[in-house]
């Protein structure tokens, strides 16, 4: 944690734009820092044979890996004149802020504090972690028929989006974000205006995304704030690897001086910058796409930062590039990030776009790939007959491990014996070394919708996806699918939260996400849990719900280990000393991936070193339980018995206990 914080109560934040525009400038007040079970359904998801060979996870590594987190950053050194195609804004320096000194917590607001199900999910994948994430306040029909009207995190659709890394989940739901440990348990809740000390009077704040990055150890979120007639973004990093702590923002205008907003922009890392990639839009009207670039050398270093802005896209066939997705680049090859879209109205092309050197010679190449013909996907029925949008063809995320990048978007599909089109998923799997397919396939299944699928990807090539799904009988869940890819292998979805009732709004979201415990990271080595963020529909026609899963492919759970088998004995006379005055147990992983832990059942009389934990795979973690002094010496005369609870959280953990036997004595007189 920094020592020393930078107090300002107001910050000017300036952009600059192309040649021949104004400067905008603004001012913006700141306070000081301060599952339900379900059985499958019948009939396989996946209606089409994998392809042969695809990644090989023996494969010599050509990418960089990750290092240890915490890595010093450089203090940037720019050249005066930038030379290129792209537009460098001003960014000025941020304002500090802190979980620890903020008070408001989205009232009025539902805050759900991990009501994990841990359901077991199959054989092939179980999942292991199960809980309730945000939710949302039941809105009234006047809110549903004018979502204007709303607080952000009213409406009838939630844009969910999550990052994960050793103990923590962080979760974002429109307006809100959330820190949860790892068993479920809500840390630390609030709305983005309030943590930022800003009004949602002045901003409207939509389209969250939040990463963790692995490179740096920084947990990054970044908002939109509509402002009529323009719009602010908003990138809010963590100062380390401990989200529980202090943060800092910045703040820039996003609509370079025209009457028109940001809309959907994604977030994303590589090893020098973070980026960021949306569209703009006018008039509620697609205006260019456009590419962002900040340097983490700067903004790591709460610096005065700059940002370069790649606007007005065009694909290689010349058509206007729309919902571009930058990639979570989990290893590092010769360029820093890449990013893709697809044709949001249909095609036959995907674009892959790949940044080098970005904060020097930045050059932006680009690439398009022939793929399986999609379509605009239908709209979703209900099972009471009425409908949910279920977006374009924009892919959801993207993300690339190993020369490979994976993404998804939805498309249209007539199946066999049927007579309406469903939404179904579209997978891609992409070489970037030599900007080829690896993976062109449609996954759904008679009778059902399925949009909004999130990929991740997992050191083995293991292939998750969770989306959303509905049906003639199924009202609208949260789902996922596993695709072993090495070996040629896909495994029916599973459930990972059921819907309950119909929606009432036609809107449900933009977006889902899955991402890769980086809790598990062991230099690319190893196995990884990977956890999944979404929606499903409550009972209530005006309320949705949010919910977290986690699973791991082809790897034995973290299994408990706990030594020594022996109970903790102390004794001693009334006001003390006791003998032994300390215990300490190791907690043990006989697992592929890592578990995390909760010690429960501990008496005032006794302290211990942690509450609660992670031990990784292969790993152990101490806990030592110690005798309190303060406490034990007011007790008097007697026995004392104590039984702590050490349980593994995740699904088909074991809990094991230990007994603890305080006896006081009499003191001796003389």
């Amino acid at each position: 944690m920094k020592t020393k914080r930078t107090l300002l109560t107001s910050i000017a934040i300036v952009a600059l734009v192309v040649p021949g525009a104004v400067c905008a400038v603004i001012r913006v007040g700141a306070n000081p820092p301060a599952v339900r079970d379900q059985p499958s359904l019948s009939g396989a998801d996946i209606h089409q044979q994998l392809p042969q060979a695809l990644n090989n996870p023996n494969a010599p590594q050509t990418d960089i890996l990750p290092p240890p987190v915490d890595r010093p950053l450089p203090v940037p050194q720019y050249r005066n004149a930038y030379q290129g195609q792209a537009t460098r804004g001003e960014l000025t320096v941020p304002v500090w802020i802190s979980t620890r000194d903020t008070t408001h917590v989205c009232d009025p607001s539902v805050i759900h504090s991990g009501e994990s199900n841990n359901n077991h999910g199959s054989a092939l994948t179980p999942l292991l972690m199960n809980f309730r994430g945000l939710g949302k306040l039941p809105s009234s029909s006047a809110c549903l028929a004018n979502p204007d009207n709303c607080r952000a995190n009213e409406i009838g659709r939630a844009d969910t989006h999550s990052a994960v890394a050793k103990d923590f989940v962080v979760l974002t739901v429109n307006h809100e974000f959330a820190i949860y440990n790892k068993c479920g348990k809500l840390i630390f809740k609030s709305c983005i205006e309030d943590f930022l000390g800003l009004s949602e009077v002045d901003f409207e704040f939509v389209d969250p995304r939040v990463i963790y990055d692995p490179w740096n150890g920084r947990w990054v979120m970044t908002w939109q704030g509509n402002q009529s007639p323009q719009t602010h973004l908003f990138m809010v990093i963590s100062d380390d690897a401990d989200p529980r702590g202090d943060w800092y923002y910045y703040a820039f205008n996003a609509s370079d001086g025209k009457q028109g907003f940001a809309d959907n922009y994604d977030l994303g890392y590589g090893r020098r910058g973070i980026y960021m990639a949306g569209q703009q839009r006018t008039n509620n009207s697609f205006v260019e796409a456009t590419f962002r670039s900040l340097d983490k050398a700067q903004i790591y270093n709460a610096l005065p930062a700059s940002m370069i802005t790649d606007s007005v896209l065009t694909n290689e066939d010349g058509s206007q590039t729309r919902g571009p997705r930058v990639a979570q680049m989990q290893t590092g090859p010769a360029f820093d990030v890449t990013f893709v879209n697809a044709r949001n109205d249909g095609g036959d092309r995907i674009t892959l776009w790949k940044l080098f050197d970005p904060f020097g010679a930045h050059t932006l190449t680009k690439v398009d790939l022939r793929v399986a013909l999609y379509e605009q996907p239908p709209k979703a029925v209900q099972p009471n007959g009425s409908k949910v949008d279920t977006g374009d063809c924009r892919p959801t995320n993207a993300v690339y491990t190993s020369g490979r990048l994976y993404t998804a978007n939805q498309e249209k599909k007539l199946w066999s014996g049927e007579t309406i089109p469903r939404s179904v998923l579209h997978v891609y799997g992409i070489n970037t070394v030599t900007n080829s397919l690896v993976f062109d396939r449609a996954l759904g299944a008679p009778g059902f919708y399925y949009w909004y699928g999130a990929c991740s990807m997992d050191f083995g090539g293991n292939v998750v996806v969770n989306f959303a799904r509905t049906g003639n009988r199924i009202f609208l869940e949260h789902r996922y699918l596993t695709l072993d890819i090495p070996n040629n292998r896909s495994f029916q979805s599973q459930l990972i939260e059921a819907g309950e009732g119909n929606s009432a709004a036609e809107n449900w979201g933009d977006y889902f996400q899955s991402t890769l415990d980086w809790g598990d990271y062991q230099g690319g080595k190893g196995k990884q849990k990977v956890w999944m963020y979404g929606m499903y529909m409550t009972a209530a026609p005006d309320e949705w719900g949010s919910w977290v899963g986690a699973t791991a492919r082809a790897a034995d759970q973290g299994a408990m280990a706990l030594a020594p088998n022996t109970h903790f004995n102390i004794a001693g006379p009334s006001g003390g000393a006791f003998s032994p005055s300390a215990m300490t147990y190791t907690l043990g992983n006989t697992g592929e991936v890592g578990y995390n832990y909760t010690i429960t059942g501990v008496p005032a009389w006794l302290t211990v070193s942690s509450h609660y934990g992670e031990v990784p795979a292969g790993g152990a973690v101490d806990v030592t339980l110690r005798i309190r002094p303060e406490v034990a010496n007011t007790l008097p005369v007697g026995e004392y018995h104590a039984t702590i609870t050490f349980e593994n959280c995740y699904t088909l953990g074991t809990s094991k206990t230990r007994n603890v036997n305080l006896r006081v004595t009499p003191r001796r007189i003389g």
